[in-house]
């Protein structure tokens, strides 16, 4: 029966019905009571309904089936409710709080809960607070009023837990009846647990300031993990900054728990706990999965009894279900290094913010999301698909719970307070709404700087600060903070020009095509879509190939070659704004075709346009006196500032100093006031002007056109690192342009890999894994020599993918010879490091193999397919890598993907014929002959060729090799 747990503020009748009130209380509760036949002392509840006044950051379900569901609130309380499913409709739902930090009132929220995952310990609640706390209750101790009997909490962390889970211990060593050591030792990296931290063999962990933290003891501070687990994460440095843990205890295999760590970067470390190791705990890195590539805010693993299935959310708008089943009995050398995944779960408009597996049905998945709704998919091997949809929440939902009671109850929760439970059944799925609060976030916080010039926007365009570089103190900005400091600034909003509209701009390039499409009389067969093409190029220039050339390619290549072209081009745009200098846009067209001439030098011509233009405004007048004069500013009372960065101080800030402050910040013309420095012999300063306002664009066209890069490092640096910055949002192929150009190079392949979705055609996928390739195999950063094999590997795999589906047997042949051809000419054209070498090698290898197993080899397979003349070195150079590389295999039963498998497992095995390896080539075969038994026959077809063919005491003595190979699927049939 429900009842309050607090005070009762609010008291409200019914009018017109039969004795029904409703009373509202401090514990979260409205009740309605019936006083049947007047009698006031015994009063009936007839229904009740939860309410939360505060955000909802968190929902835990417990693991038994009548187990209430704890709700975290950012008001320091947890509301716990029982009975989610009355008996009757109208049956009241129980509910009351507790406060594990402090009473009402508290500044410390619940920021994540976790309920102990053995229904013998459902009393036992982990719980952390936005201020860094970690704590475990015993909800059969709390008081009736909600507050622990010894509310003593140890000190604080200083950030929000983002996330409590359950789960062994993984480092250290125990005691022979099953209990943690204890020793007094109080070193951070500590590892000693005493042993009423561990409630039946589980122990709370907590993820806090990019760490992981171990709760060893009530009053005892958290253990920081970190050190012990990027040990094994040793490899891959950037997955130290620790986002999320989740944990999945096993009961078959030689491990006895996974362990999932996600990174603020995206990636996915997955450890195995051995379950030999009793008295020493032996944890395995078992694979890296880089999917996501921004920071994970949840994972969750599936309750299915024989496999073990991780969901996966980020800050990107979708979900990715992998499987780790196959690493059950495995213990690999080296951790593998995985890409592909199960299912790619598309349809939230933002990040994903909770995920929860169903108990009843182990496909079903309950998803919650920062665009307003929450979504139940079902997995499954061969498809993948979302059956529910809930949208009916009015703000962000931060969690989601399935009931363990009943199959058909999802409970969500919103940050304005409003817990909901739905029937799946009864809310199908559909597309998202096109109200504002289901639409996806528009970046409206940066402008392009390269629109048409005529247009509106263009007039009043002025580059956003947001994104610019701080500029190092120079006497300019010093002096803006001394010259009439009790004077407030009128800023006028003048309109301000583009120096440069058309860099940086969609229509500087001429599209050949707008998407990739097949060109067999090509090489690579593949016609690359205009935005790949221009960075296959910017690759091409950069390593001293021919290829076509832009304008951004001579700004952002710094060579002497590249330098005249941009000069040729700064006079085009100078040209440009003269011929457009008519009617109301006339004066400011002309101040920035002055501009331009200044910056190039030629103050001569710009005199004697001057005069025959009749424009001859003060600052121009004051600008050709300077550069006349040889930069030597009037009154000298102040200082030079050399092209070297080398100044001297000033006493106190001269003329040219206060001209160049108003232009800057009372009128907001920038360029007139570099200009104005250009021509003082002050082109450092003129620089960090324009850096400082956002003009990043034209601070390093000035920059490439009159410094070095050589006598001025970090200025350029900051100058390609400040654009790279700005282009971040716009899209390919300028924003990756500009990273390859500051040496992020992983940042621009990354911003290619993520330019497509994952429901793309091939031919899109072959595009965008070729023009990574080719970024990468140049100039492979140091910590991405995987990247660099793991692409090629992706690359091969995806073309034999794409041609498995061709009709024609001439279109199979040709499309394999001419990605061979290519791989070879690439090798052939550019002085390729030796990892990027073996990368090639490594997808020419899978080609040749491939022919073997497509259809296109019935007719001539041995004419048509070459071996490589160094078999034998090959052997060794390419095989322990793409041992490890055949673990990241893509899923699924289609033929094409079948196929596939049998390509990676018949070139492991002619590399290495192990018994493994002609054991999974011989799993491979059967899997295809039941599934697909018209196919297995073809391959029985080119056996019988290929053994005719090894009769001949010319061929290569890999043939012998390969034909004994596919013996084995002879004695399958």
């Amino acid at each position: 029966m429900p009842r309050h747990s607090g005070v009762v503020f609010s008291i409200i009748a019914i009018p017109q019905s039969p004795g029904l009130f409703v009373t509202i209380g401090m514990d979260g509760q409205l009740i309605v009571w019936q006083a049947t036949h007047g009698d006031w002392q015994n009063l009936k509840p007839v229904t009740s309904h939860a309410y939360f006044t505060s955000k909802i950051t968190s929902i835990s379900q417990g693991p038994g089936a009548c187990s209430p569901l704890a709700v975290g609130l950012s008001d320091g309380s947890i509301a716990l409710v029982k009975n989610l499913v009355p008996s009757t409709p109208n049956s009241a739902v129980s509910m009351f709080r507790v406060y594990p930090f402090g009473g009402v009132g508290s500044s410390t929220g619940v920021m994540s809960l976790a309920w102990h995952p053995d229904p013998q310990y459902e009393n036992l609640l982990a719980v952390g607070s936005t201020k860094g706390h970690i704590d475990v209750i015993d909800l059969s101790k709390f008081q009736k009023n909600g507050r622990p009997k010894q509310n003593k909490q140890p000190n604080p962390l200083g950030g929000p837990v983002y996330r409590v889970a359950w789960g062994p211990l993984l480092f250290g060593e125990s005691a022979e009846n099953g209990s943690p050591q204890t020793v007094d030792q109080e070193t951070e990296d500590s590892l000693t647990v005493t042993q009423d931290a561990s409630v039946g063999h589980m122990y709370a962990y907590a993820v806090c300031k990019s760490s992981i933290y171990l709760r060893r003891a009530p009053q005892r501070p958290p253990v920081i993990l970190n050190q012990k687990l990027c040990k094994l994460l040793s490899h891959s440095q950037p997955d130290g900054s620790f986002a999320d843990i989740a944990f999945r205890m096993l009961t078959q295999g030689i491990y006895s728990c996974f362990v999932a760590l996600g990174s603020s970067s995206g990636t996915i470390n997955i450890l195995g706990l051995l379950a030999s190791s009793q008295c020493r705990r032996t944890v395995i890195h078992l694979c890296r999965l880089s999917i996501h590539k921004k920071c994970i805010n949840s994972m969750a693993w599936s309750f299915h009894p024989d496999h073990a299935l991780l969901a996966v959310g980020s800050n990107h708008s979708f979900i990715t279900v992998s499987d780790f089943t196959d690493f059950f009995k495995k213990s690999p050398v080296e951790p593998a290094q995985l890409t592909n995944c199960l299912a790619t779960l598309e349809g939230h408009g933002n990040r994903v913010t909770g995920l929860d597996w169903s108990t009843h049905d182990t496909s079903l998945l309950l998803s919650s999301s920062f665009d307003c709704t929450a979504a139940v998919w079902r997995i499954t091997p061969e498809t993948s698909t979302a059956i529910a949809s809930y949208r009916s929440h009015i703000s962000r939902v931060f969690g989601c719970a399935w009931n363990r009671q009943l199959p058909d109850l999802a409970i969500t929760g919103e940050e304005f307070g409003y817990l909901a439970g739905w029937r799946p059944s009864e809310q199908p799925h559909k597309a998202p709404s096109s109200s504002r609060k289901n639409r996806m976030s528009l970046l409206t916080h940066t402008r392009s700087d390269s629109q048409a010039p005529e247009s509106p926007k263009d007039v009043e365009c002025s580059e956003n600060t947001d994104t610019a570089i701080t500029p190092k103190p120079t006497e300019v900005d010093e002096a803006s903070t001394t010259v009439n400091p009790t004077k407030t600034k009128r800023v006028t909003n003048t309109k301000q020009l583009p120096l440069f509209p058309s860099l940086f701009a969609s229509s500087a390039a001429t599209p050949a095509t707008d998407c990739s499409r097949l060109a067999l009389q090509h090489l690579p067969p593949v016609a690359i879509e205009w935005k790949m093409s221009i960075l296959i190029a910017f690759t091409k220039c950069r390593l001293g190939l021919s290829a076509p050339s832009l304008p951004e390619f001579d700004l952002l290549l710094q060579s002497a070659s590249s330098r005249k072209n941009l000069v040729r081009h700064v006079e085009r745009e100078a040209q440009s704004h003269l011929e457009l200098a008519t009617g109301a846009n006339r004066p400011r067209r002309l101040d920035t075709y002055f501009c331009l001439l200044l910056w190039l030098g030629r103050a001569e011509h710009a005199a004697k346009a001057c005069f025959e233009l009749q424009h001859s405004p003060f600052w121009l007048m004051w600008a050709l006196e300077l550069m006349s004069k040889g930069g030597r500013p009037r009154p000298l009372t102040g200082s030079s500032l050399l092209d070297s960065g080398e100044c001297t101080a000033t006493p106190e800030a001269d003329f040219l100093q206060q001209k160049v402050l108003q232009l800057r910040d009372v009128t907001n013309e920038y360029s007139k006031a570099a200009t104005l420095l250009v021509c003082a012999n002050r082109t450092v300063d003129a620089v960090r002007l324009l850096l400082g306002c956002g003009r990043v664009k034209e601070a390093l066209v000035l920059f490439r056109l009159r410094l070095s890069a050589n006598l001025n490092p970090d200025l350029y640096k900051a100058c390609l690192t400040g654009l790279a910055e700005r282009q971040t949002h716009t899209g390919l192929p300028h924003s990756a342009l500009c990273h390859l150009a500051s040496g992020q190079t992983d940042r621009a392949i990354d911003l290619i890999l993520n330019s497509i979705p994952h429901s793309a055609p091939l031919i899109d996928h072959i595009a965008v894994y070729w023009t990574a390739f080719s970024v990468l195999e140049g100039a492979p950063p140091s910590d991405t020599v995987v990247n660099v094999e793991l692409l090629a590997f992706k690359l091969a795999l995806t073309c034999v993918k794409y041609v498995a589906a061709f009709e024609k047997l001439e279109e199979q042949r040709a499309f394999l010879s001419a990605w061979r051809d290519t791989l070879h000419s690439e090798n052939a054209e550019s002085q390729l490091t030796p990892v990027a070498t073996r990368a090639s090698a490594i997808a020419q290898w899978i080609l040749v193999c491939a022919r073997f197993v497509l259809p296109c080899t019935v007719e001539a397979i041995v004419p048509d397919v070459l071996l490589p003349e160094d078999f034998e070195e090959l052997n060794a150079a390419i095989a322990p890598r793409l041992e490890v590389l055949a673990e990241d295999r893509p899923v699924g039963t289609d033929l094409p993907t079948q196929l596939v498998h049998l390509t990676i497992d018949m070139s492991l095995a002619l590399l290495t014929p192990t018994t493994s390896a002609k054991a999974r080539l011989k799993g491979t075969l059967d899997t295809l002959r039941i599934t697909f038994s018209d196919r297995y026959s073809i391959l029985h077809r080119n056996l019988a060729m290929l053994n005719q063919s090894t009769l001949s005491s010319s061929q290569h003595p890999a043939f012998s090799r390969l034909s004994g190979l596919f013996a084995v699927g002879a004695e399958i049939a």
